[in-house]
């Protein structure tokens, strides 16, 4: 972004969300559970070397509006901005988003630094009026771990 104008002078501007290509999923509309949410996501991840974070962004119908990769980090580790995550959402007038990670290494459990980002996204979404719906980690071989079917979050 630029600097501030001068004399009193402020930039119009506009978002948009900008479609990059589409992916198929599940043969349905609806996003109804985790299995079907991490069959999108691992198109994204196929290959990966390095965790990388996806936002999905959703409609008052569980129905997919956009998914945007967030975040790309290291092999262990990805940082990602609450704030960022949540652009693509408040652009796209989601009711709700999904949060996906991946590990590369193939373990699903959650680490201390998952739980706590989820807390943030909870947080940040009820202020927010977008509902978390759920926080998936992505492993090997369509292993997963689903932070609401685990009972840590409430989801769909």
């Amino acid at each position: 972004m630029r600097e501030p104008e001068e004399n009193g002078k402020v930039s119009v501007v506009r978002h948009s969300v900008v479609c990059e290509g589409s992916l198929t999923y599940g043969g349905k509309n609806t996003i109804y559970g985790p299995k079907v949410a991490v069959e999108l996501a691992n198109q994204l991840f196929r290959n990966s070397d390095r965790e990388m974070t996806l936002v999905c962004s959703l409609n008052t119908k569980n129905q997919p509006l956009t998914i945007e990769i967030v975040a790309i980090g290291t092999v262990n580790a990805c940082m990602v901005g609450v704030a960022e995550a949540f652009k693509t959402a408040i652009v796209s007038n989601a009711a709700g988003i999904m949060l996906f990670h991946n590990h590369p290494s193939g373990v699903c459990a959650p680490s201390n630094e998952d739980v706590q980002l989820t807390q943030r996204f909870i947080d940040a979404g009820n202020l927010l009026g977008i509902t978390l719906k759920d926080h998936i980690i992505c492993g090997m071989e369509g292993k997963y771990f689903s932070f609401k079917e685990s009972g840590i979050i409430d989801g769909f």
